[in-house]
């Protein structure tokens, strides 16, 4: 939670060693909460609702709930916020080209004609464990 409201999101790029030893987000992390509420528990499986609460120096109080997070079925992502995603996670794993292509091909998925050769373009080379 600390790295998403420090960030802005959550990627790959947020579990390296040096972000997850950032004396600043650790600080921020001794501030945060989580608490269970029985409360939006008891909607799921119909919801899966969630809420943030941030309390500014200010005491400005800043709120936000959704039932559904982006991506579920219910509140689902655009092909922009999709592609999006898709190189945010394949960011140091792949070229931006073969990106491309993949996006290319997936959204003609019903001309692909093989599938091993979309498959190919999703081989990661090395070792993806020391990647940032």
């Amino acid at each position: 939670m600390a790295v998403a409201l420090a960030d802005g999101s959550v990627t790959p790029r947020s579990f390296t060693g040096e972000r997850i030893s950032d004396p600043k987000l650790h600080e921020l992390m001794q501030k945060v909460r989580v608490h269970r509420s029985a409360a939006l528990t008891a909607q799921y499986p119909e919801a899966m609702p969630n809420e943030v609460r941030v309390e500014l120096r200010s005491g400005k109080v800043l709120e936000a709930r959704a039932s559904h997070a982006r991506g579920h079925p219910k509140n689902p992502l655009g092909d922009s916020e999709i592609e999006e995603k898709f190189r945010t996670l394949t960011s140091g794993l792949l070229p931006g080209a073969r990106v491309r292509e993949i996006l290319d091909r997936i959204w003609k998925l019903e001309e692909v004609l093989e599938l091993g050769s979309l498959l190919s373009l999703l081989r990661v080379e090395g070792d993806v464990g020391n990647r940032n």
